[in-house]
Order: structure tokens, then sequence, then C-alpha cells
């Protein structure tokens, strides 16, 4: 678990869309998932 990863997560909390939590962290939908994905594990 990361600071990154944790942020993410949070915008996604915040946002309830990983498409809009993407944009808000100025990275690609697929990179925000991917990194969500690794904090799950």
């Amino acid at each position: 678990m990361n600071l990154k990863q944790i942020r993410y997560a949070l915008a996604v909390a915040e946002e309830q869309s990983f498409t809009r939590a993407a944009q808000r962290c100025h990275t690609v939908q697929s990179a925000l998932s991917h990194q969500i994905a690794k904090l799950e594990e």
C-alpha cells in the first residue's frame, strides 16, 4: 500500500466514478484501475 493508491481510492470514493477520479488525479483510467487492484491484493 502506498500514498498514491490511497489517494486514488479516495478519489474514486468521492467521485463515485473511475473515469472522473482518473481525470481528477491527472491519470488515465486504466492506470488508476491497476493501482486500485494492487491496493485490493
